[in-house]
């Protein structure tokens, strides 16, 4: 997807802080993460194992939810199609 200088300005306007990510020939739009974000996906990734009481991180799922929160636009593939969203994984900026 390509985004015009307008549509850029727009959602500047919007969101004040925004970046490209691309996973080969797909492209999103994503706003900074927030404190509130951070906050979230961290809870979202963060769960207790039922057999020992031991809390464990999932990276894929804190990526996950701050790839979804922080969209602003682009190509729903990179949401959906493992490739794309392991693509952009390095490129996510907290």
């Amino acid at each position: 997807m390509k985004f015009t200088d307008e549509q850029i300005k727009e959602y500047k306007k919007q969101h004040e802080r925004i970046f490209q990510v691309d996973s080969e020939d797909k492209t999103c739009l994503l706003r900074l993460a927030t404190k509130d974000d951070l906050s979230y996906a961290s809870t979202v990734a963060t769960s207790e194992d039922p057999n020992t009481g031991d809390f464990r991180f999932d990276p894929m799922k804190f990526n996950e939810a701050i790839l979804i929160n922080c969209w602003v636009a682009g190509d729903e593939e990179i949401k959906t199609v493992s490739r794309h969203f392991l693509g952009v994984q390095d490129k996510l900026k907290l």
